[in-house]
């Protein structure tokens, strides 16, 4: 998938920051600081499916969750077409 325009957008430098900070910078899913691979804030619905940048629709992860999640989403989306 390419990375979406939006993201080099300083409003959702912005948005991320303010995650980042809700959850402490940890890993909401592991409880990880992510020193050493690094945060990303995940769209829990992807734009493309409805989903937003509200705080609702937000979750940090550390690179290890977050690329389990993107797996994890891609094998439903496969179940769900095919």
């Amino acid at each position: 998938d390419a990375v979406p325009e939006f993201y080099s957008r300083s409003l959702w430098h912005e948005v991320r920051q303010q995650m980042l900070e809700r959850d402490w910078y940890r890993c909401q899913e592991c409880g990880s600081d992510g020193k050493g691979q690094g945060l990303h804030v995940h769209h829990k619905t992807r734009n493309r499916a409805g989903g937003d940048e509200t705080p609702e629709n937000l979750v940090t992860l550390c690179n290890t969750c977050h690329r389990r999640e993107h797996i994890t989403e891609r094998r439903h989306r496969e179940v769900a077409v095919g």
